[in-house]
């Protein structure tokens, strides 16, 4: 699979409050292949946002994602999956301590930290 996204004139960013008027551009690129009798995932995405304005709100952010589904029966589900998300620009997570706390602040170090890391996740879907 494949998506691109553009989206400009950004006013309010992940809900900070902040102004930044910035264009974000997305890729993504996926596949999904059967292994035993699920259904494995994979992708990857690329984002890049820009604000010619203001250095700090230039950011890309690279993320990769794995899932596994299973299938319990017609209508249940089994799945599993996982993403490991790593900033740079304005999205490094050592942004602060790079370019010093005069330059952040406490709502960029929440989005900072919401592109650094990985989440993992289990559940059964049951459709009715």
């Amino acid at each position: 699979m494949f998506m691109y996204q553009h989206a400009d004139k950004i006013q309010d960013f992940q809900g900070s409050g902040l102004d930044m008027s910035a264009k974000i551009d997305s890729i993504l690129l996926g596949a999904t292949a059967p292994i035993g009798e699920g259904s494995l995932l994979a992708s990857v995405q690329y984002m890049k946002l820009n604000n010619d304005a203001l250095e700090e709100y230039k950011a890309n952010v690279t993320i990769l994602g794995v899932a596994y589904t299973y299938p319990m029966s017609k209508r249940t589900t089994l799945y599993s999956g996982a993403t490991y998300a790593v900033g740079g620009k304005g999205f490094d997570k050592d942004w602060s301590a790079k370019y010093g706390a005069a330059t952040s602040d406490h709502q960029l170090e929440d989005m900072r930290a919401g592109f650094n890391g990985f989440q993992v996740g289990v559940g059964v879907a049951h459709t009715f």
